[in-house]
């Protein structure tokens, strides 16, 4: 029965709000001076507001509170669900830890392979034993 009563003053309250549009419509607009269809342009700028105004008022009147809805708290969730939460939580941490690491380990050892690699190539330089053949004139 609320229901109906609500639907019921809204679609009156939007009745209310198209009367200016209906009597300029029944006493042909295209024919006023502009000056008259500027006064019903701003007449209807207040009649609009007033209206929805109105119909706020009879709202509240009825205790149909207008206003903004306040956020629902969720409900606290309980030990348990806390305690599962918290452990997911570590467990997420860790094996991102974990990836971490072993990242941080494969670069370490690809750096040391690369070291190695220089310093072996370096060492066959100094002793003159370059085992790779050289491109150019006279050799």
């Amino acid at each position: 029965m609320r229901r109906l009563l609500k639907a019921a003053l809204t679609v009156a309250a939007l009745l209310v709000i198209a009367i200016p549009l209906v009597v300029a419509v029944m006493f042909d607009l295209r024919h006023w001076p502009p000056e008259a269809v500027a006064g019903l342009a701003i007449a209807y700028v207040i009649w609009l507001p007033a209206t929805v105004f109105g119909l706020i008022w009879v709202f509240d009147r009825l205790g149909f509170h207008y206003g903004m809805d306040k956020p629902r708290k969720e409900p606290s969730s309980s030990k348990r669900e806390r305690q599962r939460t918290g452990a997911g939580m570590s467990y997420l941490e860790a094996k991102e830890r974990s990836q971490r690491e072993a990242a941080r380990e494969v670069a370490r050892r690809r750096r040391r392979e690369a070291e190695a690699k220089a310093a072996q190539a370096a060492r066959e330089r100094a002793a003159g034993g370059d085992s790779r053949p050289r491109k150019g004139k006279g050799h």
